[in-house]
Order: C-alpha cells, then structure tokens, then sequence
C-alpha cells in the first residue's frame, strides 16, 4: 500500500502541484473577495479616491481636476500614482462605483501573489513541497491577506516586485537564447512599481544596480544582463517628463523624517534638561538633528526585523493596520526566519548561486530603507520586504527538514501546513468577527450614511461637512455617485497647505470648512438660506436631524444639526 502511494504521488507529482496550487489560489481568493463590501463596511480616502478617478476617467477621461489622463495625479497635492487608479478602471466598469470595485483590483494582485510566490521559490531552486509551503504563507499570512482586502497600491507594487524577482532569479540561472526575455520581464516588472507605490523606486533602482555592480566584480557582466536596466529605462521614462518628476521629492517632504514637526521641540527640550546637569557642548553634541535622526531611522529600521512588528503585536496602537494579537506572520514562523537568516549568511544553499544569494542579502538590507525614513514600520510602506522574509522563512524551514529523517520531513512540512491553517482561522475569526466591527470608526463606516442624508437635502439648503475625517467632499461625492463632469465644475480648492495639500473645501451647496456650528449658521442666516452642519461633536442645545451610529447603535460617530434653528440674532451680532 505504502509502494503503490509513493508511486502514485511520484507518476502524478507534477499535477498534484497544479492541484495543489489551485486549491491555495482558490482558498486565497475566497479569504479575500468574501464580504468585501462589508468587512469593513468604510473605506479608506486613498481607495476610495482612486475608484472616484477611475470613474471620472471613464466618464470623462479627465481627473476631478479635469485633466486628461494623467501620468500622475494632482489628487489632495499628494501626487498620486496612476497604477491604481487604472487598474481600478475595469472594475469600475463592472461593479459600479462601489466598495468591491475600488478592492477587486487588490484582491486579485493578492491572490496572483500566490502563484508567484510559487514561482519565485522555485527559481531559487527550493523543492516543490517547500515552494508549495511558500505559496501556502502566502495565501494565509496576515500581512498579504490584510493588503488585499483594501485598494493599497503597495500590494498592487508588491506583485509586480515580485514578478520582477522571480524573472531575474530565472535570468541569472538561463543561458538559453531566451534569457534576454526574462531580464526584459524582471526590468519591466521593476519599471512598473514605479507606477504603482513611490517607495519602491529607490528600492528597484538600487537593487538592480548593486546586482550589475556584483556582476562586475564576479567578471559576469554581460550584454545581455543590461537588457533588465534597458526595459526598465524604457517603462520608467515618461516619469521623467518635466511635469511629473517632481513626485519623488515631493512624497518625502510631506510624509519624511524632515517633516517631523515634534523634531525641533523633543531636541530642545532634552537640550535643557541636559544643560541643567552636564556641560553645554556636551549637550549639543548628544541633542542635535543628526544624532537624532540616526537614532531614530536605526531604531525603525530595525524594528521592521523584530519579533514584535514580524509576529506579535505588528504596528501596536495603529488600530486600522493591526489586528489584536497578530504581526505580519504567525509566531511560529519567526524562529525559521531567524534560521533561515544564519543560512544565508552562513551555510549557503548549495544551489544557490551567489548572485541569487546576494539579491536576498542585499534585498534585506535595503527593503526596510524608504520605510524606516518616513515612520514606524507598518505593512503598507514597508511590503518590499515581504518576499525576502518569505524566502527567509522557507530556506530556515529547510535547514531544519534536513535535520530530520526523510519518512519525518513530509510529516512535519504538513504539521506547519496544518499550523499555519489554524493560525489562519484563528486571524479570520479575529479579522471579521471581532477587528471590523469593534474598529469600525477608523475604517469612516458612518461615512456613507451621512453623505447619504445630505445628498437628500434641497440645493437651498448649505450643508458644512466639519473634516473630523479626512476629505468629506470626496467621500461625499464617491457615496452618492456624482456625476465627474458635476464634481470637475463645482468643486473649489482650499488654500495650498505648507506641505503642498491641497482639498476641495466647497461642491455647490455643500462644504467642508474648519468653523463652528455658530460661525456657519450665522453665515446661512445672513444670506437667507438653511443650513446643516456635520460633525462628530455632540452640542447641546441643537436640534439633531441625523445621527450616523455604530452597526451596533450603542456609539453615535457623527450628528448632523440644525444650524439655523440653533443661532439667534444676538449670537450672529457677536460673530459678524
């Protein structure tokens, strides 16, 4: 019986893969589309404005600004990438304007990393079990799971990153007459990140170059291998058109380390307390923005290695990213990592060839950079990572097979399969029954609500959304199905922000300025007109028309008032 399984398993090994990978393709899907409209029953302002533009392109094949299809998007001034938002477009065609059009494009990335996750370790030259173990963490880890189930363009990145590996690694390994095709691929797939999340451009930019710097010294540089730089070039290249080069600088001077504005009070306020115990130039010399900075990159850089962020408690307070309990993997995981990090430093596979193990290496080393300038490690900015902790994890699960005897090694490869399954329900009970619904409020699941009520209000009538939450007038315009001609001929821009933001702050009747309940009554009352007023604040004395609340009624997240039942003339005197 044991001869006639071993000879089925081995006459039939390469469909039990194809089986196999389908199964986890299936299972990696599932997790991902179900209740997607739902689980979270919000959306965050980046996918959700993505899906808009996506709208507005196929309605007008102009952004909300009214340019036509842009390379890159003005946006709120954060000069958004396109892949996204054209990715978004079929979707959009498909779904509607809807929560699963703005995710499906994500769902699906997610789900294809699977197969290369699959493809990627097998160039590498791990075994099918190992490489089918691979795409299994794939499939369940939290860290791709969570990515795709919102529209981050990291994930999006991510599979194109990782397709972009897979094809070097198969490059470096081909002496065919085709391999110029896969340096094409790997340059092509790298060029595309480019499009796709702004914290992959150093990462692909340096890593290519270290590779055809290792190549040089090894005296392996060839012709051929300048194929990747040249397709890369070539993807990447309308970006650097004098309108949209600007993008990189722009990014890092609104969300870098530079523009820490605690930065300049933490460093004085330890220099005083320094100087009241130890000398002045001892002081200066410890407090200063160098030291600072060095400090602080160091600490974030590693801790995106840490037990912590990898498995345990992820980002800690940032509650939209984290769910209670978990990291990026499960905790068993960590342990291979750590071996497998020792054997690629140490122990060398041996049919590894160098050139793939300094991409690993050197891929480790510079994933965490663009991440660690900017703030605390987190899954979204940090998702080049991913893969070289993936390989990590698979090459420490091999060492330790090696250890045991050939009849245990397929026994305990399914004992992690079968943990790592667990761990998965464990997640997913976590993930929709508990995460979704107790953090609802971070995820503006009152949004849709009352964007609704104030699109049943008179055109008479002025509605001031207060920005407790970030763009009401975007959110207002994605959950009413605007029509993009009305919005580009409505919509008027706040004042340009020190950081380059800038927000619609007015879409006919309705507005999203930082006043008072008192301040807009007054100014409604003054041109003859009703008025309502959206915030998040519970004021006394108001008369309350609506009230958006939990799915659960027990917690109110935003009231909608009355303002002109609530200001008198006396008050209006004072104010005007």
């Amino acid at each position: 019986m044991k001869h006639t399984l071993v000879t089925f398993i081995s006459r039939y090994a390469h469909q039990l893969v194809i089986l196999s990978l389908a199964v986890l393709v299936l299972v990696g899907f599932g997790a991902r589309v179900w209740r997607l409209e739902s689980a979270p029953r919000g959306a965050l302002i980046d996918e959700l404005h993505f899906g808009y533009l996506a709208h507005s392109l196929i309605e007008t094949g102009k952004d909300e600004h009214g340019e036509p299809w842009p390379i890159i998007f003005r946006a709120f001034g954060d000069e958004k990438l396109p892949a996204m938002a054209y990715l978004d477009i079929p979707s959009v065609a498909v779904f509607g304007l809807s929560l699963t059009a703005i995710r499906m494009p994500s769902v699906i990335a997610g789900t294809l990393l699977i197969l290369v996750s699959f493809w990627l370790l097998r160039e590498l030259k791990f075994s099918r079990s190992l490489a089918l173990f691979g795409a299994l963490i794939t499939a369940v880890s939290p860290w791709t799971f969570f990515l795709s189930r919102f529209g981050f363009e990291s994930n999006i990145a991510l599979l194109f990153f990782m397709i972009g590996l897979a094809a070097l690694a198969r490059a470096l390994s081909n002496i065919t007459a085709r391999v110029r095709w896969w340096y094409a691929l790997a340059g092509a797939a790298f060029g595309l990140t480019w499009y796709s999340y702004i914290a992959y451009r150093p990462i692909t930019a340096v890593l290519l170059l270290a590779v055809y710097g290792f190549l040089l010294w090894r005296k392996q540089l060839t012709k051929v291998s300048l194929v990747a730089l040249l397709a890369m070039a070539l993807v990447i290249a309308p970006l650097f058109q004098p309108k949209v080069v600007g993008v990189n600088s722009t990014r890092f001077e609104q969300v870098g380390v530079l523009s820490d504005p605690s930065m300049e009070t933490v460093i004085i306020e330890k220099r005083n307390f320094c100087t009241e115990r130890l000398p002045t130039s001892i002081c200066y010399a410890v407090f200063n923005k160098p030291l600072y900075l060095l400090r602080q990159i160091s600490f974030r850089y590693l801790s995106s290695f840490s037990p912590e962020f990898l498995t345990t408690t992820g980002e800690g307070r940032n509650d939209f990213l984290t769910i209670d309990g978990f990291g990026q993997f499960y905790p068993f995981f960590y342990p291979f990592f750590v071996i497998g990090l020792g054997g690629f430093l140490l122990i060398k596979k041996p049919s590894l060839s160098s050139t793939h193990l300094f991409i690993i290496v050197a891929g480790l080393l510079l994933a965490p950079v663009p991440s660690a300038l900017v703030g605390e490690p987190q899954k979204v900015r940090i998702s080049a990572l991913y893969p070289f902790i993936l390989m990590s994890i698979v090459f420490g699960i091999s060492i330790v097979m090696q250890l045991l005897q050939k009849k245990l090694q397929r026994l305990a490869l399914f004992g992690f399969a079968l943990a790592s399954l667990f761990f998965f329900v464990l997640y997913s009970g976590e993930y929709f029954g508990v995460h979704t619904s107790q953090h609802e409020y971070m995820y503006q699941s009152y949004v849709p609500e009352i964007s609704l009520y104030a699109s049943t209000l008179p055109d008479s009538t002025l509605v001031n959304f207060r920005p407790f939450y970030s763009d009401p007038l975007m959110f207002y315009a994605f959950y009413t199905q605007m029509p993009p001609a009305e919005y580009q001929s409505l919509a008027e821009l706040g004042e340009l922000e020190p950081g380059g933001f800038q927000h619609t702050v007015a879409l006919g009747n309705k507005t999203a300025y930082k006043t008072n309940i008192t301040a807009f009554g007054c100014a409604a009352k003054e041109l003859g007109q009703k008025a309502v007023f959206i915030t998040d604040e519970k004021i006394d004395h108001a008369v309350v028309l609506y009230e958006a609340k939990a799915s659960n009624n027990v917690h109110t997240y935003a009231y909608a008032y009355d303002a002109s039942f609530f200001v008198k003339d006396i008050m209006c005197e004072e104010v005007l």
